[in-house]
């Protein structure tokens, strides 16, 4: 089943300057196990929630930023640039149609700060449970 709602995130590591771009449905928890796993705590560059399938957008970013790829989802890439990629494709992705009506923008948040990640709702299928 292809998930319509979600958040892909961009985060980074101080340590090694490297900067993960993923998907999930809870941002609040993916990057706590990130920091766990790591071991060191990551600089949040932001979070976007989408309703168009997430997977697109995040496969779009990874494609944009290939360039600058490490390891996966791990990208050697400044801030700046990362920022500016998921702006211009996050606003073309976000128009949707409903049920043949005109198309519109849907709401795009991009969320830097720890502690509005943690009130951010959590996706289960395409149902908001928080």
């Amino acid at each position: 089943m292809k998930r319509n709602c979600g958040y892909v995130y961009a985060v980074r590591n101080n340590f090694t300057k490297l900067t993960k771009i993923g998907l999930t449905t809870n941002p609040a928890k993916r990057i706590r196990s990130l920091e766990t796993s790591g071991g060191v705590e990551l600089d949040i560059i932001c979070v976007v929630e989408t309703h168009i399938d997430p997977k697109s957008v995040e496969t779009d970013i990874h494609e944009k930023l290939d360039l600058f790829r490490k390891l996966g989802e791990w990208f050697d890439v400044d801030e700046k640039t990362v920022l500016t990629t998921i702006k211009s494709i996050v606003k073309p992705v976000g128009i949707k149609h409903v049920f043949g009506k005109k198309p519109y923008l849907a709401r795009v948040k991009l969320v830097t700060d720890r502690k509005e990640i943690q009130k951010l709702r959590v996706y289960t299928s395409n149902k908001a449970i928080k």
